[in-house]
Order: C-alpha cells, then structure tokens, then sequence
C-alpha cells in the first residue's frame, strides 16, 4: 500500500457487507450534476473536466442526453471544475471540495456566448452532498493540527456524533454497537483479521488525507 501523505484514506462502517460491496469506492469520492441552458433546459455534450488542485490530475466526463454528468472515483481534495460547451461561455468552478465516500452535485447553468469568454466563479462553491449514506468525514486539518495520545488516529473518531472510545478501549463504539461489530477498510481494502474486530494494520497518522466513519 502506498503510505505517501495525501494518497490513504481510511472508512469504519458498522454495515459491514455494504461496505465490502463498495469496494475501491469507498477511497475515493464521486461528482455529479446536471447542465442546463439559461432557460434550464439539459445540455447533451456539455464537457466536465475537474482539475485537482493538489496533483494536478485531471479528469473528462460528457453530459449525456438528460445534460447529466457523472466522476466517480475522485481523489479526496479541491478540484477546480471546467464545464465547456460551444455555443455556450465557458465556466469554472474553483474549490469545489471532494471528501471520500461522498458524493457532490453541481448544477451549472451555461450563458450563451464564446467559449473563450470564459467565467470564473472564484468563492467557495455551494455544492450540494448528494450522497444517501450516513457517516462523517474527519478532515486532514483536524488529523494533522489535533493533539494525539499515541499518535493514534483512533483517538480523533470521537469527534463524530454517536461515536466513543471507552477509557482503556483500542477499539470505538458506533452507535453503541460492540466494537467488534465495526469494519475497517484501508484504500478501500478491508484490513481485519479472521477473528471479529481485530485489525491487522493501522497507518500512520502522517499517512492519512482524512477518513470516514
């Protein structure tokens, strides 16, 4: 496994057999919408290039005949999003936040005109979570500015509601459930051993982007 920061991604899930149907899904993060003239009519063939900001890999999607896109398999991270279609200006969304498993919906309305006269959304964009699952995302700034005894990432579950680690416990209670109830998934890869709530490996926290739980 690759343990260069920025590139691991850790999920628990109480839903153990969903979470192993989710496969490599589960380490990455998912883009969809829908593009729309400016009398919100669907744009087929519109092109949806998201650029990740931190590597520089970019991504293309083409928006079917319902003017609907969709990217899955995005790496967590900021992504500026161009959406160009001739006929129609330019537009291009900077910031736009993909945290793992989660699923972000941008809608965009295109303005007839040159696509060289491009549009530039600058603020924060309001990307809606489209995803149905339950479950809480801990990001990068909290794993790498908040204190940790033992350097342990299992010390930073607590921050989610519904979640405790009991004094003593290696191991959290999600929802009250018994910890060996929990799954554990590494880059989308379950690392438990045959016995129920063991788990043979944890990274680092260096090595860790952000995980979900």
């Amino acid at each position: 496994m690759n343990l260069i920061r920025g590139r691991v991604w850790l999920l628990l899930s109480l839903a153990l057999g969903v979470a192993r149907l989710a496969g490599a899904q589960v380490a990455s993060g998912e883009l969809t919408g829908l593009v729309t003239d400016p009398m919100r009519s669907p744009l087929p063939g519109a092109m949806v290039t998201p650029a990740n900001s931190g590597t520089g890999v970019v991504r293309t999607a083409v928006t079917n005949s319902t003017g609907v896109y969709t990217l899955p398999g995005l790496a967590p991270g900021l992504y500026a999003v161009d959406l160009m279609l001739s006929g129609f200006r330019g537009v291009r969304h900077q910031d736009v936040r993909v945290a793992t498993g989660v699923t972000i919906r941008l809608d965009v309305a295109l303005v007839v005109g040159n696509m060289s006269e491009a549009i530039t959304v600058t603020a924060a964009t309001p990307a809606l979570r489209a995803s149905a699952s339950l479950g809480q995302v801990v990001s990068e700034e909290k794993v790498t500015s908040l204190p940790l005894n033992g350097r342990s990432f299992v010390t930073l579950i607590s921050l989610v509601p519904a979640v405790a680690v009991p004094p003593g416990q290696p191991f959290p209670r999600i929802n009250g459930g018994r910890p060996r109830t929990n799954e554990y998934l590494f880059d989308g890869i379950s690392v438990l051993q045959p016995e129920p709530g063991q788990v043979a490996f944890f990274p680092i926290v260096d090595a860790i982007q952000e995980f979900k739980i």
